[in-house]
């Protein structure tokens, strides 16, 4: 439980995150770009997020729901360094359009994640879903709230790609040995531990 918990609250920071450094960092090297297009650098993590949710809430049990919390780990992971690695491009154009597809891609990751999770916390925990469903959120929500903290606070010690390097360790790492944790079994159709519970 602690394990997606933690999952949970570390990419749920990257929601948040670039809120406090790509407004800086586009007035000072992409100053072409105005606030609407900051703002849809923002607004597409959603977008990604809505549209991939009916697609694996669909997919969820044939799929596996390790292997889809997996799956969003890793996706969260090669997003976020793509997302740093376009503050290489000096072409304002290619550094809009490389950030925009790496954040949808991050949306797309966070609901892999925050779509499964809920589901096997009902799964694994029948009788007591409804307070460990609260942990989730609470997970959830630090996770928005301390996003944009880490954020500024690297940011100030490092440049914005190192930044970005940063947290794709900080994900790459946290999750990887989260998942170490949860059991295969998690994948079946029908949860073992459920059974014992009842």
């Amino acid at each position: 439980m602690i394990s997606l918990l933690l999952v949970v609250f570390c990419c749920m920071t990257l929601y948040m995150n670039v809120s406090s450094l790509l407004p800086e960092h586009v007035k000072e090297n992409y100053p072409e770009l105005n606030s609407f297009d900051v703002g849809c650098l923002m607004a597409i993590f959603p977008i990604g997020y809505l549209t991939s949710a009916p697609l694996i809430g669909s997919y969820m049990e044939s799929m596996g729901r390790k292997n889809m919390v997996s799956f969003g780990v890793v996706l969260m992971t090669l997003s976020t360094l793509t997302f740093g690695l376009a503050g290489y491009f000096p072409s304002t154009s290619v550094f809009y359009f490389v950030s925009l597809f790496a954040r949808f891609c991050q949306g797309i990751a966070e609901a892999l994640i925050n779509i499964t999770v809920p589901s096997i916390v009902a799964q694994e925990f029948p009788r007591h879903q409804h307070l460990y469903l609260g942990y989730c959120y609470n997970a959830l929500g630090l996770g928005l709230a301390f996003g944009p903290v880490l954020g500024s606070v690297i940011y100030t010690h490092l440049t914005y790609v190192n930044t970005f390097y940063c947290f794709t360790f900080f994900i790459f790492v946290f999750g990887a040995l989260c998942m170490s944790q949860v059991p295969d079994r998690i994948n079946s159709k029908t949860s073992t531990k459920s059974e014992t519970e009842k």
